[in-house]
């Protein structure tokens, strides 16, 4: 028994090979547009969580202002004369 194998020993012929069948040949502009919608997926999926984290973090930095004026840790507001 041998205990050193490479992953090819699964297989036993090449014809359990994963290789597709098929072969779909596009245009570069295909191509091109296909790659831009998925940027474009992306940059809109980005852009989202970017928001949703700066209303987190808005949300967050409201909670942070109502403990210290609770807690009486803001420093008092200075008073101008006009």
């Amino acid at each position: 028994m041998t205990f050193y194998r490479t992953p090819f020993h699964l297989l036993d012929n090449l014809s359990q090979v994963p290789i597709g069948s098929q072969v779909v040949v596009v245009s570069d502009q295909m191509y091109k547009e296909h790659k831009q919608k998925q940027a474009q997926k992306e940059i809109d999926i980005l852009t989202s969580r970017a928001a949703s984290f700066r209303k987190t973090a808005d949300l967050i930095d409201d909670e942070i202002l109502n403990l210290q004026k609770e807690a009486g840790l803001l420093p008092p507001a200075e008073e101008t004369s006009e």
